[in-house]
C-alpha cells in the first residue's frame, strides 16, 4: 500500500493549532456524512523538516481518496492549496 503524504509548513504554534482544529473538523464532518467511520480513518500526523530546515507537519493517509478529500476540505476552509505526494 502506498501512503499519501500531505506537507504543511507550520511556522508558529497558532498555525499548528489551526491545522489540528481543521483535522478534527474534517474527521467529524466525514463521520457525520458517513463517508468513513471515524474509527477507520487511517490518518497519522507527524513532525518533519523541509530541505531548508523549516518545521513541517506531515499528514499521512492510507488512501488517495481520503487525502484528496482532506485537501479539498483544507482549501474550502482556508483558501490555501496543498500538494500531496505518494511516499
Amino acid at each position: 500500500m502506498t501512503d499519501v503524504i500531505v506537507d504543511f509548513d507550520v511556522a508558529s504554534s497558532d498555525e499548528d493549532m489551526r491545522l489540528a482544529a481543521l483535522i478534527d473538523a474534517f474527521v467529524e464532518k466525514q463521520d457525520a456524512m458517513g463517508q468513513w467511520d471515524a474509527c477507520s480513518l487511517d490518518l497519522m500526523v507527524r513532525t518533519g523538516f523541509g530541505p531548508a530546515g523549516e518545521r513541517l507537519k506531515q499528514l499521512v493517509f492510507q488512501s488517495r481518496e481520503m487525502a484528496e478529500a482532506f485537501c479539498s476540505f483544507w482549501m474550502t476552509e482556508t483558501g490555501l492549496q496543498v500538494a500531496h505526494f505518494p511516499y
